[in-house]
């Protein structure tokens, strides 16, 4: 899980912050579940007062609309849009060009919205299905919205600007296999 790097790092920074400040080392147990469990932790704590499983959003989010994924022109083409706040949902429909949807009174907030989330999710597709994941993401990041396409893996390896401008990928010489691509480390050195 994505979590458990973070957090055997800090756990390191605390050690080396305890022996700086005592002259002694420390042991870390660092466990696998509970990195995840923290992770969820909203949910947990949710089943545990409720005495219920929370519902589960798929790509919704209980608070936020629209906040999903879309399908786009092309095969197997998605977008994510995340809308969290009354200026975002201002600027997704500007950008959408659909001021009939920003004028209205009970959209105005995150509650109206939710609401309305089939409406609103159905406009939204309606918009991005006649574009690109990348013109659609492209579009609403220009205008504030957390946007972005669902990639698969052909295209992080092939299209993705920001790994290609970070050298991510490298062509190494395996004594194996040959010539092979591999990632390199998330983080430069200078």
């Amino acid at each position: 899980h994505a979590a458990n790097p973070y957090h055997a790092a800090f756990a390191v920074l605390a050690a080396l912050r305890y022996r700086r400040h005592t002259g002694r080392g420390m042991k870390i147990d660092l466990s696998q579940i509970e990195s995840t469990a923290n992770f969820v932790g909203p949910a947990l704590v949710e089943a545990a007062a409720a005495g219920r499983e929370p519902p589960q959003t798929g790509n919704r989010s209980r608070e936020h609309a629209p906040h999903n994924v879309f399908r786009c022109k092309g095969d197997d083409a998605w977008v994510a849009i995340a809308v969290e706040g009354d200026a975002e949902w201002l600027a997704l429909a500007g950008a959408m060009g659909r001021q009939d949807l920003a004028g209205r009174a009970d959209l105005r907030s995150a509650a109206g919205r939710l609401a309305a989330m089939a409406e609103l999710e159905a406009a939204v597709g309606a918009w991005t299905a006649e574009r690109t994941p990348v013109e659609v993401a492209g579009l609403l990041q220009n205008a504030g919205v957390a946007a972005a396409r669902v990639a698969c893996s052909r295209d992080l390896i092939e299209e993705d600007p920001q790994l290609a401008a970070r050298g991510y990928w490298q062509t190494l010489d395996h004594p194996e296999i040959g010539p092979a691509l591999f990632t390199s480390p998330p983080y430069t050195v200078d």
